[in-house]
């Protein structure tokens, strides 16, 4: 009779290992929290799809756009996308390395809320200048909860998953766009 002592690193498992054992236990679960994380990509439609709008008018159409509403000029009204950018480019440069060090969660539930609240400002805005102001911290914002809600996605699921997981998050992206149609037809302004 030989005893078999197993080494402390005998008994580690590889993050994918656990993953895929908790798979296959609770597959229930872990679409619950793809489905969960995805509906941050369904939010990030809704905002970046009408900036294309902002501009133009279609015809015979009593829609208000940003240009009539601030009275912009052809050069100013481009402001109003080049900010947003501006604002992802920062929200993207910044978001991994506060996700790294205060964790996926809190970067999501933070973001998530700071996007709302800042779109609602953005609606809101009283001036021009207020208006790209909240549009750069929305597109920092647009960011960060992209990139939170991908690897928090991603890094909770076994590797099989992940296959499933691009295509839910692909899907929530289409059915936020598909949301702005009825949207749209009842929004009489930007």
């Amino acid at each position: 009779f030989s005893p078999t002592i197993m080494t402390d690193y005998e008994l580690l498992r590889t993050p994918d290992e656990i993953l895929a054992e908790i798979g296959e236990k609770s597959w229930w679960k872990l679409t619950f929290l793809i489905c969960l994380t995805s509906l941050g990509w369904a939010m990030l439609a809704l905002i970046i799809m009408p900036s294309s709008f902002y501009e133009t008018k279609p015809a015979n159409s009593t829609f208000i756009t940003i240009a009539e509403e601030y009275e912009l000029s052809a050069q100013s009204r481009e402001w109003v996308s080049t900010v947003f950018m501006m604002g992802m480019m920062v929200g993207g440069m910044t978001t991994s390395q506060l996700s790294d060090r205060l964790g996926r969660r809190p970067l999501l539930i933070g973001s998530s809320l700071s996007i709302s609240i800042l779109t609602l400002l953005v609606s809101q805005a009283p001036t021009f200048e207020w208006l790209l102001v909240l549009r750069v911290l929305q597109g920092a914002c647009y960011t960060s909860l992209g990139q939170s809600s991908w690897t928090a996605g991603f890094e909770s699921t076994p590797i099989e998953w992940r296959a499933k997981n691009s295509f839910i998050y692909g899907i929530s992206w289409v059915v936020g766009y598909l949301a702005l149609a009825p949207i749209a037809y009842y929004a009489d302004s930007w």
